[in-house]
């Protein structure tokens, strides 16, 4: 890539990008249902995107972290569940959604969904007042075309399983309860 397409891919969110969003619970994630288009909900005044991350600039793993970072989410109630990837040209398949760069030194890989009333006009959220029902379809799509959802703990679970399996092997082979034969093992 050259440095031209490096400096414009800073602020243009490619078809082929995969962008996270982080997931709080429990309004965000419902081992039921899933992923709720809450967590596509904007919350505070005059905001105007969903926040995510661009995975060209954020690994998984970092934005695990970053999730586990938040100490105040928008309720007491909230906190942080996972991440979930979504295909930026799955979203743009939906006339009234885009994803747009917010990129800056300090975050490159920051960008925002940003949701367009039937009117074409940039939706809002404003204090106080219901979400317009087109939004709220919007934030329902968004939580269908969810491509992957990563737990926060799921990652250190699968290596605490791996880890008291092999303890569990090597104990065992180690106490005389595994008894083979080595030679037989690669017989035909």
């Amino acid at each position: 890539m050259s440095e031209l397409q490096q400096d414009t891919a800073k602020f243009i969110v490619g078809d082929d990008e995969i962008v996270y969003r982080l997931i709080s619970s429990p309004a965000g994630y419902n081992e039921i249902t899933g992923v709720s288009p809450d967590c596509f909900k904007l919350f505070r005044k005059n905001e105007s995107y969903v926040s995510v991350e661009r995975a060209r600039y954020c690994s998984l793993d970092d934005a695990l972290s970053n999730g586990e970072n938040i100490k105040k989410w928008f309720a007491e109630s909230e906190s942080f569940w996972g991440v979930a990837s979504l295909s930026v040209k799955k979203i743009r398949l939906h006339k009234q959604l885009d994803v747009i760069s917010k990129y800056t030194e300090s975050h490159p890989g920051h960008a925002g969904i940003q949701m367009k009333l039937s009117e074409g006009q940039v939706y809002k959220n404003k204090e106080g007042e219901p979400t317009p029902m087109e939004i709220l379809a919007l934030q329902t799509y968004l939580s269908g075309i969810v491509d992957q959802v990563v737990k926060k703990d799921s990652k250190k679970d699968q290596e605490q399983i791996v880890k008291e399996s092999l303890t569990k092997a090597f104990d065992e082979l180690h106490a005389g309860k595994v008894h083979h034969d080595a030679h037989n093992l690669f017989k035909k």
